[in-house]
């Protein structure tokens, strides 16, 4: 840190040696969900998604992706985590 001489205010010491790293983000995937079916006699939810244009089905607690896990299937909305 560098201190002004003339309003003794510290200053940013701009010939530091740290570099900024950038990480590279993964692509977001495309998710859409076109409903749920729900079975009385188990009473569990499936919701019927498509993720990057693959259709499929998907149940609370399972796992679509590396990064991704289905939380919960409600009346309006699935929720997803990683």
């Amino acid at each position: 840190m560098v201190v002004s001489q003339k309003t003794g205010a510290p200053t940013l010491n701009n010939q530091s040696n740290s570099t900024i790293q950038e990480i590279p983000l993964a692509p977001i995937p495309e998710i859409k969900c076109s409903g749920y079916i729900y079975n009385p006699s188990t009473k569990k939810k499936t919701a019927m998604i498509t993720l990057n244009g693959r259709a499929m089905t998907v149940n609370i607690h399972e796992k679509i992706s590396d990064q991704i896990k289905v939380l919960d299937i409600s009346d309006q909305k699935i929720a997803l985590g990683g």
